[in-house]
C-alpha cells in the first residue's frame, strides 16, 4: 500500500515494486526498512521463499538501524517465512521475540497477530494444550479490541477446530 502510494497509486504493488520504493527511499532507514519488510511479505505471500529471505536479510541491518517495532514486525515476519519452510523451532523462536516485544510495549492486539501465529503451529504439530491456550489468548485480546470481525472469527474458528481435534484424538485414545 505504501509503495503503490510513492509511485503514484496506480501500479500494482509487487515485491518489484517494492523495491524499487526501497531504492527511492535511500535517505529514509524506516522507509526503506516498511519497502524491504513489504517486499520479503509479499514474496513469501507469492510462495517465492528464496525472495522472502533475500528481501528480510536486507531489511535486517534497516530494522537494528530502527529499532522498536521494526524488530518485531521482522521477527514476526522472519517466523513466518520459517514456519512455512518447515523450521518450527526457528518459527517459534522469532514468534516469541515478536509476543515479548508487544506484551512488553502493553499492546495486546499487536501483540495477538504473532500469538495467533504461533497457535497454528502448534495445532500442526498437534499440540493441543498450548494451540487453545494461546488461541483463547487470541480471542480474549481481539474481543477486548472491538478488532474487526473476520480476525475474531478467524481466531475463533481456529479455536474452536483445535478443541474439537483435542477432543477427537482424546476419544480415539480411550475408546
Amino acid at each position: 500500500y505504501i509503495g503503490a502510494i510513492l509511485l503514484g497509486g496506480d501500479r500494482q504493488l509487487t515485491s518489484g515494486t517494492a523495491v524499487e520504493v526501497a531504492e527511492a527511499a535511500e535517505a529514509n532507514s524506516a522507509a526503506r526498512f516498511r519497502a524491504r519488510l513489504t517486499a520479503g511479505l509479499i514474496a513469501l505471500k507469492e510462495r517465492n521463499f528464496p525472495e522472502a529471505s533475500t528481501e528480510l536479510e536486507r531489511a535486517s541491518g534497516l530494522a537494528v538501524e530502527v529499532g522498536g517495532e521494526a524488530l518485531a514486525d521482522l521477527a514476526q515476519a522472519k517466523g513466518r517465512l520459517a514456519a512455512w519452510r518447515g523450521q518450527s523451532g526457528a518459527a517459534q523462536q522469532y514468534l516469541q521475540s515478536a509476543i515479548t516485544y508487544w506484551a512488553e510495549q502493553g499492546n495486546a492486539l499487536l501483540e495477538a497477530h504473532p500469538t495467533y501465529e504461533l497457535a497454528v503451529m502448534h495445532i500442526d504439530r498437534r499440540e493441543w494444550t498450548d494451540a487453545i491456550a494461546l488461541l483463547r489468548r487470541v480471542v480474549g485480546s481481539y474481543e477486548a479490541a472491538g478488532t474487526a470481525r473476520g480476525y475474531l472469527d478467524r481466531a475463533r474458528q481456529k479455536l474452536a477446530l483445535a478443541l474439537i481435534e483435542r477432543s477427537l484424538t482424546l476419544r480415539l485414545l480411550f475408546f
